[in-house]
């Protein structure tokens, strides 16, 4: 039976510290758990708070700031929302932060089917009718900056997930965190290549079709210099409509307690995505320039994590004096008035930085000088920094 201290008087408990001036409270658990000093409530290292809803605490860091994964709640899909197609190697193809692999077709998809609370999920699927059984994969790298201080560390990687209507894995799934001993190497290599390469987490779990969420541990060596994060899972059979993993909600954070999903708002989930890609459509931008040379500049909203790589839709040599075409330059003036080239061959040449670039056009001569790119059948203007 537990001790209980008793309060006599109508103003409440009064316990007075010893010589010490500290107050200890300890259990049969060993060791003290709470000390009272100076004014100051610290608790033991073996010690969680446990809130109403039942969610424990156990760090200062469970508090906030905790999750190392970007777009986690699958909220940001600059790229494009459906894929299907085969990511040999590794590619971010749909949703940012995200990388998909596969030596064969696989789907990676916006889904709206959620757990409570969220509003999209990653399918990660291989298409209906497929017979190859080559493992399919989805998977994050961390940014060294993001990881360095987990070396050593205990940690957690959840989600939740389910199994499609016709889920094949044969055996399930398995959740992964992967180790490096070489800063941000990259998500090419991730999947068992970087150099020190050790599996933190490498655990199965069998998805039913009702959302669930799941929870591993481990340990990041000690030399840890990068962190991935994955799922995957094997196929068997021919694929029927719905062969898919889907997973949202995902989660990675110092400790061992699994603490709830931290949400952050849009705006700031985008931002951090677009440290590693941003795209911009052809018409977002203005124009300066003359009839015989034009600069487009680009300031880029969150400085990228490195000089991005440049892709756009657009052939040197080419235009379409009527509108636009594809792989063709084609200005207007004030976003209406097709401009005609008289004379001249477009070149182009670039200059990139972190936080900002700039393409230069020359060689041609314009009928008037453009303020803008006709784009209504062009692809977008995209920048990649990506890990």
């Amino acid at each position: 039976m537990a001790s209980v201290i008793t309060s006599n008087t109508g103003s409440g408990l009064a316990l007075q510290p010893d010589a010490s001036g500290q107050l200890q409270f300890s259990t049969g658990y060993g060791g003290t758990q709470l000390t009272l000093a100076n004014n100051v409530l610290t608790m033991g290292s073996n010690v969680s708070m446990t809130m109403g809803d039942g969610t424990q605490y156990v760090t200062a860091s469970s508090f906030g700031m905790r999750n190392r994964l970007i777009n986690g709640s699958m909220q940001i899909w600059q790229r494009a929302t459906t894929y299907n197609s085969t990511p040999t190697g590794g590619a971010y193809v749909s949703v940012d932060r995200w990388c998909a692999n596969s030596t064969s077709p696989m789907q990676f998809n916006r889904s709206t089917s959620v757990p409570t609370g969220y509003q999209y999920s990653l399918q990660i699927q291989r298409p209906s009718g497929a017979t190859s059984t080559v493992t399919i994969w989805g998977f994050q790298t961390i940014e060294s900056v993001n990881m360095i201080d987990l070396a050593g560390q205990p940690v957690i990687f959840s989600f939740w997930a389910k199994a499609g209507a016709n889920f094949s894995g044969n055996g399930g799934a398995t959740a992964w965190v992967i180790s490096g001993t070489v800063a941000d190497q990259g998500y090419s290599t991730a999947l068992g290549s970087w150099t020190g390469s050790t599996n933190v987490i490498q655990t199965g779990f069998n998805p039913t079709t009702t959302w669930t969420r799941y929870t591993f541990s481990g340990t990041v060596p000690s030399n840890s210099l990068e962190l991935a994060v994955a799922v995957s899972f094997g196929p068997t059979g021919t694929a029927g409509a719905d062969d898919s993993l889907y997973i949202t909600g995902a989660q990675f954070e110092i400790g061992t307690v699994a603490t709830p999903f931290e949400r952050r708002i849009y705006t700031q989930e985008l931002a951090n995505c677009q440290r590693y890609y941003q795209t911009f459509g052809s018409s977002d931008v203005p124009l300066s320039g003359y009839t015989d040379q034009v600069t487009i500049t680009y300031v880029f909203p969150v400085q990228m994590r490195a000089t991005p790589g440049l892709t756009h839709p657009y052939t040197d040599g080419t235009y379409d004096s009527a509108g636009p075409a594809a792989g063709k330059w084609s200005f207007n003036r004030a976003y209406v008035t097709n401009i005609a080239k008289s004379a001249g061959t477009i070149t182009s040449q670039t200059q990139i930085q972190n936080a900002w670039a700039q393409i230069y056009l020359y060689g041609m001569t314009l009928a008037s000088v453009p303020t803008g790119i006709n784009s209504n059948t062009q692809a977008n203007i995209t920048f990649s920094a990506e890990l």
